[in-house]
């Protein structure tokens, strides 16, 4: 029978124990398990505790996706928009006009969808029922931004900052225009004066607002 020569390295255990322990288990224990009579080194086979070795990461980490703008603790609600801006709900007003009062007949209520509409309403109503001249003394009857109406927008309702027109909408059936370019308290104050400057009632007009 022929021998074999095989030579080992002296650290030979200490390799096997490296390697046995890089994949998770002690090779000493496993040995030992061999030698007794019952091992099974399906079920004795003892684990090491503690991590095991960590894949190396291949790819680099995701960025986080940035924080949605919106209300604090409700991240996917959108900011709410600053007053003036497209998204703010629009609130209208409702003005009875007490023509009672002047025994020009009934009440009348006005209410459309917005404020504006509302006033240019109004205004055309006055003139209607009041006449002619009430366009002429409403044109001299001052608001924020200039005369309520005009017959020339584009002299009387610019922005001398910069030059715009405010906004105004125009009075059917006349040459006339109304300045609209005010909030709807504003509108409703601006009514609300209106009647002395016509010498009306002090209860003519009654104005409320409403979404």
């Amino acid at each position: 029978m022929k021998t074999i020569q095989v030579l080992l390295p002296d650290n030979l255990h200490e390799q096997l124990q490296q390697k046995a322990s890089e994949a998770g288990f002690d090779l000493s224990a496993y040995i030992l398990a061999l030698l007794a009579e019952d091992a099974d080194p399906r079920t004795r086979f003892p684990k090491v505790t503690g991590p095991g070795p960590q894949p190396a990461q291949t790819t680099a980490p995701l960025p986080q996706p940035p924080a949605l703008s919106g209300v604090q603790g409700h991240p996917r609600t959108p900011l709410t928009q600053q007053p003036g801006g497209a998204n703010r709900p629009r609130s209208s007003m409702a003005v009875v006009i007490r023509w009672d009062l002047l025994g020009k007949g009934d009440r009348e209520t006005i209410r459309a969808s917005t404020a504006a509409a509302t006033l240019v309403h109004v205004v055309s109503r006055l003139d209607e029922v009041l006449g002619a001249d009430t366009l002429k003394k409403l044109a001299e009857y001052r608001v924020s931004r200039g005369p309520l109406v005009s017959d020339n927008p584009g002299r009387d309702f610019v922005n001398g900052r910069n030059g715009d027109i405010y906004t105004n909408h125009p009075i059917p059936g006349t040459n006339y225009c109304v300045l609209t370019h005010s909030s709807t308290a504003q509108k409703m104050q601006d009514l609300k004066k209106l009647h002395r400057y016509l010498g009306l009632p002090v209860t003519f007009f009654e104005v409320t607002m409403h979404d």
